[in-house]
């Protein structure tokens, strides 16, 4: 839930100096941290086949690569015999490590990089990887590495979006500015907010077998309108390069968008991609 597990640098030339797709120095920490706090209920719900899929047991060690703050995690150091959850920010690090331990949990943190895992290969059962390879420059890279960290037999849960599922009706004027804005400005830092469709291919292609995708709609009706706005849009606001759209431009569109709490019959829907598939 974190932002990119990669040190690798973006496209556009000196950008790697500046920020990465998902760059907490550059964001508004606090804002992200509620952001991914109110994600947690949607993410929780969608999430709880998927683990069963698992098969999760007492003794599984699972590696959850992007752990960002733990909210998630706990869910998983549940089910399994001993969790590991690796980010590349520590200050979101500390939180999970402080989660994990109020948990009661068999949980370590680590901070690092997630194309250079410090585990020994086949160190684990089960890797989760939640919304991180929209953030990362070369998806594949932490593929190989994930798998390289599962042993035989492991399995890999992914779970990411993909913006060309986007519905928020009615849909206020600049809307569709803004979402192009923000698929140019993340693809500008490395990222790519329509990683979705290609995520079997990119699994496929680093070894994994028994590929399996199902998507999932994250509703307003689920969730609530301003919920929603706050999970599938908040970090857009954070992410909008400036010389692309004008940062008030950006207030006023989610302004707009909130503002359709009050409207009978408004409707916002993402989609979640979940990916299973064994190593």
């Amino acid at each position: 839930m974190s932002g990119s597990l990669e040190d690798g640098s973006p496209t556009a030339p000196g950008a790697a100096e500046r920020r990465r797709s998902y760059d907490l120095d550059t964001m508004d920490r606090a804002a992200e941290e509620r952001r991914l706090s109110t994600q947690v209920v949607a993410a929780a719900a969608l999430e709880r086949p998927h683990l069963d899929r698992l098969h999760l047991s007492p003794i599984d060690r699972v590696l959850d690569l992007g752990c960002g703050p733990g909210f998630l995690s706990v869910a998983l150091g549940r089910r399994c015999g001993q969790l590991v959850g690796v980010d590349i920010d520590p200050e979101f690090a500390r939180q999970a490590d402080e989660r994990f331990r109020e948990a009661g949990l068999d949980a370590g943190v680590v901070c690092a990089s997630g194309t250079d895992l410090p585990f020994p290969d086949g160190s684990f059962d089960v890797v989760v990887l939640r919304f991180v390879l929209q953030h990362v420059p070369d998806p594949a890279a932490i593929l190989s590495e994930t798998r390289r960290v599962l042993g035989p037999g492991g399995r890999l849960l992914v779970v990411d979006t993909d913006d060309g599922g986007f519905v928020l009706h009615p849909a206020p004027e600049g809307l569709d500015r803004l979402l192009d804005a923000a698929v140019a400005s993340q693809a500008v830092l490395g990222g790519d907010r329509n990683i979705g469709r290609r995520l079997p291919e990119l699994v496929r292609r680093t070894g994994f077998d028994r590929v399996r995708v199902e998507v999932q709609p994250a509703t307003s009706e689920d969730l609530g309108l301003v919920p929603f706005v706050d999970i599938a849009l908040g970090f857009k606001r954070q992410i909008v390069d400036p010389s692309r759209m004008d940062p008030e431009e950006v207030e006023r569109i989610l302004a707009q968008c909130y503002a359709l709490a009050e409207e009978e019959g408004a409707f916002g829907m993402a989609l979640a991609y979940f990916l299973t598939a064994w190593r």
